[in-house]
């Protein structure tokens, strides 16, 4: 269990990267997820094996786009993550000598 930040902006953003970090895990499971069904493994999108002389099963372009789709909003949430927590750094009161 983390501690609670006594700064409140500090513990939004501490918030804000552990939901990030999340979202970043379970893109990249459904990415290995993807890769297993292209290489004809069971997987959580294919629950058949399939051969190399078949068709890929359950329209492989399609979760492709949906991964993309994930990776960019993960792409904008992470840029918004650096640009806050670069704004915190220069702003906050630093403790003094």
């Amino acid at each position: 269990m983390t501690t609670r930040a006594k700064d409140p902006i500090q513990q939004s953003l501490r918030e804000k990267k552990a939901l990030w970090n999340k979202k970043v895990s379970v893109l990249i499971e459904n990415v290995i997820q993807l890769k297993q069904m292209m290489n004809g493994k069971v997987s959580k999108f294919s629950t058949e094996k399939s051969k190399i002389t078949e068709p890929i099963p359950n329209n492989p372009a399609s979760i492709l786009s949906e991964l993309m789709q994930d990776f960019t909003e993960i792409l904008k949430e992470g840029n918004d993550i650096v640009s806050a927590q670069k704004d915190y750094s220069e702003n906050r009161k630093k403790p003094t000598k």
